[in-house]
């Protein structure tokens, strides 16, 4: 563990969108959720905090609600966050040889775009959560990444990025070289004026959920993914250039941080 860590706390969050990456990347619509409801808790959630996931403050991994993975986690000593219980059905595991907290949502299992989709339905939850943990926790995280399952990190060169920003400033960084622009212009309609239209994954700052905030409670990104039939990727930027939040773009798409 390096003094960074010690001194910046970072909650993850990686949303399980239940469904396969097929060759070259591309995505398929069949459903792990509905062939093997354990799939990504024990082969994606698990592996991944396991692997990189106990370095951070909180790692939070959000899948549909199925009863199979709640039978699962509560035969495995899970307990249910007492925080959390009145607005959202979560699962503490950190006592636990799982380790990590499980949140459930009421997302799709499905790959698609719209609040429809498990992606933007997914980060709009974990959004919601964010907030509700920054207006009623005793500790507050300084920085809370927004990731899918399959995005692993490099924690000794995340938070030695993550130590050179002020967690007090409403910022979020993104990957140069994800941010070209606006992707189809008959939908955006004004040339060039979303710089940073691809955010993923989203790191914001604890400041910047509180930017959020209204946003945030009206579901704005649900409603942007579902206006322009986008993915949680393009839907957020657009929310933060909607927001003001400052963008801050790194070199080389997180190559050093993110694998």
């Amino acid at each position: 563990t390096s003094a960074s860590e010690n001194l910046i706390k970072v909650a993850l969050y990686a949303s399980s969108t239940a469904a396969s990456r097929g060759p070259f990347g591309v995505h398929s619509k069949q459903s792990h959720m509905e062939q093997n409801p354990l799939f990504f808790f024990s082969d994606r959630c698990v592996a991944a905090y396991q692997t990189f996931g106990q370095s951070f403050y909180q790692y939070t991994c959000l899948v549909p609600s199925h009863p199979a993975v709640q039978a699962y986690a509560i035969s495995s000593g899970c307990k249910n966050s007492i925080i959390t219980t009145s607005s959202f059905l979560e699962f503490d595991c950190s006592e636990t040889e799982i380790g990590l907290h499980l949140l459930f949502t009421t997302c799709s299992s499905l790959y698609e775009p719209g609040s429809r989709g498990a992606p933007c339905c997914s980060l709009n939850y974990a959004l919601r959560h964010a907030l509700f943990i920054l207006e009623s926790a005793a500790v507050i995280p300084d920085w809370f990444i927004f990731s899918d399952d399959d995005e692993y990190f490099r924690p000794s060169n995340l938070y030695n990025l993550l130590q050179r920003f002020d967690p007090l400033q409403s910022i979020a960084l993104s990957a140069k070289g994800l941010t070209s622009g606006i992707f189809d212009n008959s939908v955006f309609g004004c040339e060039g004026i979303v710089r940073h239209v691809w955010i993923q994954p989203l790191i914001l700052t604890k400041t910047a959920i509180i930017s959020l905030r209204t946003a945030i409670q009206e579901s704005a990104l649900n409603n942007l993914c579902d206006d322009f039939d986008l993915f949680q990727d393009v839907a957020g930027g657009i929310l933060l250039w909607q927001t003001n939040v400052s963008i801050f773009a790194i070199d080389c798409c997180f190559t050093d941080v993110l694998s």
